[in-house]
């Protein structure tokens, strides 16, 4: 059997890259389950029977990408968030009974760019899936959002355009301040 020296080297490039995969792949599962353990002893010290879920979307991973973010299921009733963010240190940022003030204070610390109107209304969709608050059905065709450049930021309405026989309560309208360089800086809701 003739080898060809080309497809050979082909083969000897691509294995060390395939070796080291598998050791990095095991630190970050390893990296994220010490993160885990810590998300898991700091509930436990708030309330030993608290159930909690991970809520994951796709916006999440894109304006949070390195954190993970968490729910207390028992505790989130109305008035109460119980909300968890964690990263792979183990770094935990607690948002129980928020209003929303400590979670735009975080938000602004990732120095999030808000430089168009889809980024706007973006941010606005995903800070109420954040508070779990997605009540305007942010991917639905029912709902409609209208966002314009304002002084100091952006100001983004939301419509009901579904079914008018239904009775709706009229969503919020959103103001969003951001800084010389486009980094969030905070939202208002203005009923």
């Amino acid at each position: 059997m003739k080898v060809c020296p080309i497809a050979l080297i082909g083969i000897l490039a691509i294995l060390p890259s395939f070796a080291l995969a598998q050791p990095q792949q095991k630190e970050v599962a390893n990296v994220w389950a010490k993160a885990e353990a810590k998300m898991e002893a700091h509930l436990k010290g708030i309330d030993p029977k608290m159930r909690y879920a991970e809520f994951k979307s796709e916006r999440l991973s894109k304006y949070l990408p390195e954190f993970r973010v968490f729910r207390g299921l028992e505790r989130n009733t109305i008035g109460q968030l119980s909300l968890f963010i964690v990263n792979k240190d183990g770094d935990i940022a607690d948002f129980d009974d928020d209003d929303g003030g400590a979670i735009a204070d975080f938000l602004r610390a990732r120095k999030i760019k808000l430089n168009s109107e889809n980024d706007a209304t973006e941010f606005v969709k995903f800070f109420k899936e954040l508070q779990g608050r997605d009540e305007y059905h942010n991917d639905n065709e029912n709902w409609n959002y209208t966002t314009e450049k304002r002084e100091g930021g952006w100001k983004v309405k939301i419509n009901y355009i579904g079914d008018l026989s239904l009775s709706i309560m009229v969503p919020p309208t959103y103001e969003i301040d951001i800084d010389a360089q486009g980094n969030f800086r905070d939202l208002k809701e203005k009923n």
